[in-house]
């Protein structure tokens, strides 16, 4: 649609506009005079017939929009005109003398387009009253099933005949196959929906809600043969709102059309191993993603030597340093990226008389400084004296190189040395120094030799300075042949080893993997490559970089970032906010909406298969739930114990002989009481006593909660109960006893285990204890959260007793000599309160007494609520997180849909494969209804949008940009291009106007394609046909604007093209069916200022067009004559490429 120039109402009394118009009987003005059967800046020329299946010349109607752009008359309208009144033998047909029929409308009119049964969906520009253009507008309804009488619709809201856009509605498209127009919004910047199913006209939002789907967890690794052993969830995942942008006056972004993908990535690791390549002795990279494959690197041999005597041995790579031992002198190397080589930093420890290896590195760990100030690093390494081995440890420090960045390396002046194991008769070698920090636990892993066999140990310290050689069995049937050089990852997750194993001396040694999720067993055990044929296996070096982190996919943008588990991220321009948990074994989920706000496991059975949870709500109301376990182990929920019971907490049960008992907490008032109740299968319960043990004092005065029982089996005596009280302030534990376990008394009015003193991590409330006794019976080891006064951790302590005397020894709080309190100094959490699925705080630890007697726990981990993990050790206050880890490959899976309440049209503006549309301004459309799409353009912008207007969903495909864009097209344009100015599709493909340079560009639409996510063509415009220019070119009366191509229109056929030139004051008509794309086969010039809308008769043998201005004559130079001309286009006629005849209101010298 061209910009309209307004003109003045001026006083020309008696202006005469011709018979067509209806006058005032007074005095009169321009813009006074009414339109009647004029003709005045057609916009729009449409054929239509009464009888669709008699599509003859007889019941044609030509539709005329008249738009009034000088403001000749009072308004504009729509103008029909029977074709079988017009004498085309008559050069000029005068409008006021043909059987026509009018229905005024407002001025500027832009677009007419046809339903198929005859409704004309008119936009008009300008609403009355309005302001200025940021008006919302109309979409008139004309009822033109009898077309010879135009009538007012009463299909549009509340019966009325006009149906509310957005701002500026210059074209509509109409879709046949599904009944929708759309509505192009020139200032708004948008596309409206227009549903003409029904008999009420409706507009359709074409995103009604935003939404996320629900999140999808899939595991790689299981099948239904499997149980599933890894476990990820989503929290806090929701829309933006002010408050996460922490700006009340941030605008909102909405959410994408999209399908979301979180993809577990474990990390990198890279190793170097040795090989020989064209008679050198090296090194070569390998990298592994964690899912068993290797990559060799294309960089070849690194570290290279000539000489097999003198090759570099027993590689460590540290953050960029690579340390070696070169004939007995322990040396570093420092990697140099932008030249992609070592450099030769020298020796850093020699020993005159010995020969030095295995250097292996990792820096101090002083509570006291940051990362960033930690400037000291230790190191051990092996050292051979006249065939004898020992294990040295040295405190080296770090300095500044000025390679690469001034990187820190090793400093070789004045290191601390200190011997810290000897071999005796065996060979130490290949040292690996790494730390635990679960354990919070110094650790070298090293081979030994004893002359016949290789094995792997382990030295252990807390604080680098008395180390101890490890008792445990470390690899069990991990091997059964020889083992060496170890190398160690201790993750988030897992613990990972690479390390060299044979079956014999006559084998090879093979590069071999492992990892650990407990600490104690080993599994998915892979053999890699052969790496050595040697006596002695050589030690590769190791580069570790984990990850505990998903990357963030878009179906429609690819990669977007990543997520890092318990960190909330926001991504503002996809709308939505996630935080990422992973490893837990039960989760909110686990009892549906009970659970949602939180669940702890607090009693269990294993020999029964019962377990007992406390679940709270999204309200924090309490109840009590049991589950059971499947024969593969896996547990499943049964039932809520107490349905009309609520705030109920903390179940302790056992098995008696007359069935089950439990202890359990239940609010009263503002207190909380200990219960009891039975149950013969243990599932279904019933409860039997109020107020089993009274509120204390003192310490316990508010509440009491059951934790922990050992039954007289156990204590040899009583049962023996293990309660929480709290004060009001803070929480200490306490004993119960029971002969019969139905009357329980307290052991002592004082607690039995109370905070430790001030500036330990437990020093203002110790709660939820859980009990094991040893197999001699006499060391009762708690597990218990304590709290600093912000964060609760669980910690261990124990107590010696005599065999039988436990409940005695209890007895007397003042007299007990609990394992923690003799060592305050070093006393530190069994377990700390961040891990894969909480950050704030672990509480309520249980021991899981499954009979193998090693440390294992179930505890609850808190992020906002609780979930349940599980935790193990080789000693009671060193335990590990068992969580239930992820493999590369795992995903979390969604859908985000884009909507808006307040949007009820298609939006734009926005960025789109990497093109951002601002300001856009849709001023064309046409309707591709084999393909589903329509195809938008702008007079100001180089870029064609195309929007999917059919929903082509399958199983296997979600069209996410339903009603949304498609796809952009663009192609190169002279600086200064304006755009496109109309659309046709014809032979499979777009012809466009384009105003610079001017003319007809065609684009092939074989590669539009319906995809999930918007893409940028640059290469379908496969021609361009010429037309004729703008302003250069302006013919006649200055028109003021420049205007090269106006419309174009394509026959039936599809093989003749009609279009308007606009300040050339011609027409041009192509054949399409010559040359590549088209050929200019004539042009009418001289027809009149300004041809703008143009049309093929149905059968295509007339070619119409309507000059906007017309022709300048009668009383008043300034005042517009528009006409419409009839051209022969039917190559068969003896009349072809004639002007047939001229319709205007006037003629010369009326």
């Amino acid at each position: 649609m061209i910009l309209f120039l307004l003109a003045c109402v001026e006083d020309l009394s008696l202006s005469y506009v011709g018979s067509c118009a209806v006058y005032p009987n007074e005095a009169y003005d321009l813009g006074q005079i009414e339109i009647g059967r004029c003709l005045s800046g057609p916009t729009q020329i449409s054929f239509l017939t009464d009888n669709p299946e008699d599509n003859t010349e007889e019941n044609w109607t030509i539709a005329v929009l008249n738009s009034n752009p000088y403001l000749n008359f009072t308004g504009g309208s729509l103008l029909t005109i029977p074709w079988s009144d017009l004498d085309l033998s008559e050069p000029t047909l005068l409008t006021g003398e043909l059987n026509s029929n009018v229905l005024s409308l407002p001025s500027f009119g832009s677009t007419l387009e046809l339903t198929e049964d005859n409704l004309a969906l008119i936009g008009v520009r300008l609403s009355e009253s309005a302001r200025d253009t940021e008006a919302n507008d109309f979409i008139h309804l004309v009822d033109l099933s009898t077309p010879n009488s135009p009538d007012l619709s009463n299909r549009g809201a509340q019966n009325g005949s006009t149906l509310t856009v957005e701002h500026d509605p210059t074209a509509v498209a109409y879709d046949q196959s599904s009944h929708r127009a759309y509505v192009a919004n020139k200032t708004s910047g948008t596309i409206s929906i227009i549903d003409t199913s029904s008999q009420t006209l409706s507009l359709i939002p074409p995103w009604p809600e935003q939404m996320l789907s629900s999140v999808e967890f899939e595991e790689v690794s299981y099948s239904e043969e499997q149980t599933p052993n890894s476990s990820a969830q989503l929290i806090d995942f929701s829309t933006l709102s002010e408050d996460e942008l922490n700006d009340p006056e941030a605008e909102i972004p909405p959410l994408t059309d999209d399908f979301w993908t979180l993809s577990w990535l474990e990390g990198s690791w890279r190793l170097w191993l040795p090989d020989t390549q064209n008679n050198k002795y090296g090194w070569f990279r390998t990298e592994t993603m964690g899912d068993g494959s290797y990559t060799d690197s294309n960089l070849g041999l690194e570290l290279t030597s000539e000489n097999s005597e003198h090759k570099i041995q027993t590689p460590f790579y540290y953050d960029g340093l690579m340390l070696y031992s070169k004939d007995g002198i322990l040396m570093q190397a420092l990697w140099s990226t932008p030249d992609q080589e070592w450099y030769d930093l020298g020796v850093i420890l020699s020993s005159e008389g010995s020969s030095l290896s295995s250097p292996s590195l990792y820096p101090r760990l002083d509570i006291t400084q940051t990362s960033e100030e930690q400037t000291d690093a230790w190191m051990v390494y092996t050292e051979e004296q006249n065939d004898l081995w020992s294990l040295h440890f040295a405190l080296f420090s770090f300095e500044t190189s000025s390679v690469n960045n001034n990187q820190t390396v090793l400093t070789s002046d004045d290191p601390t040395l200190e011997l810290l194991l000897d071999g005796e008769n065996a060979r130490i070698s290949e040292p690996f120094l790494t730390y635990d920090s679960f354990k919070e636990e110094w650790q070298i892993y090293f081979s030994l030799f004893d002359g016949a066999n290789w094995e792997i140990l382990r030295l252990e310290s807390y604080d680098g300075l008395t180390w101890n050689l490890s008792e445990e069995d470390l690899w069990g049937a991990l091997s059964s042949g020889d083992m060496a050089s170890p190398l160690i990852s201790h993750e988030a997750d897992r613990s990972r080893i690479w390390y060299l194993e044979r079956e014999n001396d006559e084998s090879p040694w093979i590069l071999s993997y492992a990892e650990s999720f407990d600490g104690l067993s080993w599994t998915n055990h892979q053999q890699i490559r052969a790496v050595s044929w040697d006596d002695t296996p050589p030690r590769p070096a190791l580069q570790s970089t984990p990850s505990s982190t998903f990357q963030i996919h878009s179906e429609r943008d690819g990669v977007v970032g990543q997520m890092e588990v318990t960190k909330n991220i926001i991504l503002d321009s996809y709308g939505w906010m996630a935080t990422a948990l992973v490893g837990s074994h039960f989760s909110e989920s686990f009892f549906g909406a009970q659970s949602s706000g939180g669940i702890q496991i607090d009693s269990l059975l294993f020999d029964e298969g019962l377990s007992y949870f406390t679940l709270n709500d999204d309200n924090q109301s309490s109840t009590i739930a049991v589950a059971s376990r499947g024969i593969e182990g896996n547990w499943y929920p049964q039932q809520i114990i107490f349905n009309d019971e609520k705030d109920v907490s903390s179940p302790v049960v056992w098995k008696d002989s007359d069935g089950f008992q439990m202890l359990y907490a239940k609010k009263k008032y503002d207190q909380r009481i200990i219960e009891q109740a039975s149950s013969e299968d243990g599932i279904n319960w019933s409860p039997t006593a109020s107020e089993v043990l009274p509120l204390g004092e003192d310490w316990d005065l508010f509440e009491i909660e059951p934790s922990a029982l050992l039954t007289p089996e156990q204590t040899g005596s009583d049962y023996l109960l293990l309660y929480s009280g709290f004060d009001g302030a803070n929480w200490m534990i306490g004993g119960a006893t029971s002969s019969d376990g139905r009357s329980w008394s307290k052991v002592s009015q004082s607690p039995i285990l109370s905070p430790s003193s001030p500036g330990s991590w437990d020093d203002a409330s110790v709660r939820q204890p859980t009990v094991h006794l040893n197999e001699d019976n006499n060391i009762l080891h708690v597990w218990y959260s304590g709290q600093d006064g912000s964060i609760w951790q669980i910690g261990h302590t124990s107590l010696a007793f005599e065999n039988g005397q436990l409940i005695e020894t209890l007895s007397n709080p003042q007299d007990l000599n609990w394992s923690h309190l003799e060592d305050q100094n070093n006393a530190r959490p069994s377990l700390g309160h961040s891990g894969l699925f909480y950050n704030e705080s672990v509480e309520r630890p249980l021991f899981i007494d499954d009979g193998s007697n090693i440390p294992q726990i179930y505890y609850s981990g808190r992020q906002e609520i609780l979930r349940t993990g599980k935790a193990v050790g080789s000693k009671p206050d060193r335990l590990r997180p068992e969580f239930r880890a992820l493999s590369l490959g795992d995903n979390l899976t969604w859908e985000s849909t884009k909507g808006s309440e307040e949007n009820t049209s298609i939006q734009l503006d926005g960025t789109y494969d990497e093109i951002t549309l601002n300001t856009y301004a849709p001023a064309a459309l046409t309707v591709d209804s084999e393909r589903g799409f329509l195809f938008v353009a702008s007079p100001i912008s180089s870029y064609i949008v195309v929007i999917d207007v059919r929903d082509d969903s399958t199983e296997d495909f979600t069209d996410r940009n339903h009603l949304d864009v498609e796809a952009i097209i663009s192609t190169e344009s002279r600086a200064g291009g304006v755009g496109y100015r109309d659309l046709w599709i014809a032979n499979n493909k777009l012809y466009a106007i384009n105003d610079a340079p001017e003319g007809i560009f065609v684009f092939d639409l074989e590669n539009i394609q319906d995809t999930s996510r918007a893409i940028h063509h640059t290469d379908t415009q496969v021609g361009w046909l010429p037309a004729s220019m703008g302003d250069e070119r302006d013919q006649g009366a200055d028109t003021q604007q420049s205007v090269g191509p106006g419309q174009l229109a394509i026959n039936a056929t599809q093989d003749k093209m009609l279009v308007s030139q606009f300040n050339a004051n011609a027409l041009t008509l192509y054949d399409l069916h010559m040359g590549n794309h088209g050929t200019v086969e004539t042009e009418w010039r001289d027809i009149g200022e300004n041809p703008y809308a143009v049309t093929f008769s149905p059968d295509g043998r007339y070619g119409l067009v309507a000059t906007y201005s017309g022709e300048f004559f009668g009383e008043n130079p300034n005042l517009m004559h528009s006409t419409l001309l009839v051209f022969d286009t039917d190559p068969q006629s003896d009349t072809y490429l004639q002007q047939l005849t001229r319709i205007t209101n006037l003629t010369r010298g009326q």
